[in-house]
């Protein structure tokens, strides 16, 4: 799955530090998240400059983080559902309705912020749970831990 999120639209449109701020928590949301997946994401925000100076276009892993620069993130995003060949394979995370309606219009389907937020919850819950004792038993059946 590819993520392109609309990253001013998730944080809202604070200003100055704490539009930083968001910036940087929605990051270190998103590297955690995409951690223990396959998926990918681009995170597309607003303005020409990034915070202190980092490239307009930066790569961490499986997450891309985008500045518009002069154009709207709207019109970065359009451009990648415009160019994918793999709409099933795409999600939007955004609330904007000229955004999404251009998404469904492509069937690509959408998550609104709530949703992604639901969405990132339970990737941390996940996250922190042990397997269980199904999953422990099988493991070492399949290493050759345990005789089966």
């Amino acid at each position: 799955m590819l993520y392109l999120i609309d990253g001013n639209n998730l944080i809202g449109r604070p200003a100055g530090p704490q539009a930083e701020a968001g910036q940087r928590r929605l990051l270190a949301e998103l590297v955690a998240f995409l951690r223990p997946r396959k998926d990918r994401a681009v995170v597309v925000f607003d303005g020409s400059e990034p915070p202190q100076a980092l490239p307009r276009s930066q790569l961490h892993g499986r997450l891309q983080v985008q500045w518009s620069g002069r154009a709207a993130a709207d019109v970065l995003l359009r451009r990648r559902m415009a160019a994918s060949g793999a709409p099933p394979a795409l999600m939007l995370v955004s609330e904007d309705r000229e955004l999404v309606g251009y998404a469904k219009v492509r069937k690509i389907r959408c998550l609104a912020r709530g949703a992604w937020g639901d969405l990132m919850a339970q990737s941390v819950e996940q996250e922190r749970s042990p397997p269980g004792p199904v999953d422990v038993e099988d493991w070492m059946r399949f290493f050759g831990g345990k005789d089966s």
